[in-house]
Parts: structure tokens; C-alpha cells; sequence
């Protein structure tokens, strides 16, 4: 085994000899060749017309991809795992995609992704279950004042969190 460190990223790794000192290596740094993914998927991103507003999150292993629509503003998440399948087939925003998408639903989820409001922590301000407070966000079993007291609530909560 050799300990090697990268000249680009400056990470000291273990590696076996035949698989470091062979001509054409192709295989070189593991956190590089990630990054580089990593990179080269933001291009792919914003290329569809959205902007990548982070992605150090990580969920079951995979790269959460943090990305804001630019038409509406909304910001959403994406797995690595289906990220180029989204891209493929069309790279479509969720409330852009659901045009029936009420405003007070949309300033739910916009609390959600931008500030990490939580639908546990909401549902304890409000008063209504997690999984009512994520129908509402969802368009199902839709009522417009509960709406409104909970997006309004989300936003107050996004403000404290900022």
C-alpha cells in the first residue's frame, strides 16, 4: 500500500501500488473524480434553466442536489440517483409542473427547502399533524384557510431561522 496525496484536492489517501503506479491511470483520486461529478451534474442543472443552490447533503448515501426554479422561485431537491432520469425527461419544477399548485402550498414548500422547515416542526406551531401539514403542501385534502394559517406560520418560522 502506498500513502499518496493528491496535487489537485490535497487529500492523503491509502492505495494498492499496482493500482496507483500503472501507465494510464485512469482511476486516480476518489474525492476528485467525485467533485467532478458532482460538477459536471450542476452544469447539466443549470443548463435546464435552474440554479443549484447546494449539494453537501446527503440522504441514503446519495447527494441531495438543493435547486431553485428561476420562473417561480421555488426551491426544490433532487437525488444523484435520479438526477440525469429528471434531466432526461425534461428537468420539470414541481410547482411549475403543477400549475394548480395554490400560492399558500408553493410558500409552504418554498419555508421547507429554503430555511429547513420541517413538517414535524410545523405541525407542532400549528397544531395539525405532520402528515396534514404535508397533504396541504401537496394540493390533497385542500382547505384555504388552514392553508394560509400554515404557510404563514412557515414563513414566520423560515424568518425566526434566518
Amino acid at each position: 500500500m502506498l500513502t499518496v496525496q493528491c496535487l489537485d484536492c490535497g487529500v492523503v489517501i491509502q492505495r494498492d501500488v499496482r493500482r496507483w503506479l500503472v501507465d494510464g491511470n485512469q482511476r486516480g483520486c476518489r474525492n476528485c473524480r467525485a467533485y467532478s461529478r458532482v460538477v459536471e451534474n450542476a452544469k447539466a442543472i443549470e443548463a435546464q434553466g435552474f440554479k443549484v443552490l447546494s449539494t453537501d447533503k446527503f440522504k441514503r448515501n446519495h447527494r441531495v442536489y438543493t435547486i431553485k426554479c428561476k420562473k417561480c422561485g421555488l426551491a426544490f431537491e433532487q437525488l444523484d440517483c435520479n438526477l440525469r432520469r429528471w434531466i432526461k425527461n425534461g428537468a420539470k419544477c414541481p410547482g411549475c409542473l403543477n400549475k394548480s399548485l395554490p400560492l399558500n402550498a408553493i410558500r409552504i414548500r418554498k419555508a421547507r427547502t429554503e430555511a429547513g422547515v420541517t413538517y414535524s416542526e410545523l405541525s407542532e406551531k400549528v397544531g395539525y399533524s405532520a402528515s396534514r401539514v404535508k397533504s396541504i403542501a401537496n394540493n390533497i385534502g385542500y382547505s384555504e384557510e388552514v392553508a394560509e394559517f400554515i404557510a404563514d406560520a412557515a414563513e414566520k418560522i423560515a424568518k425566526e431561522k434566518q
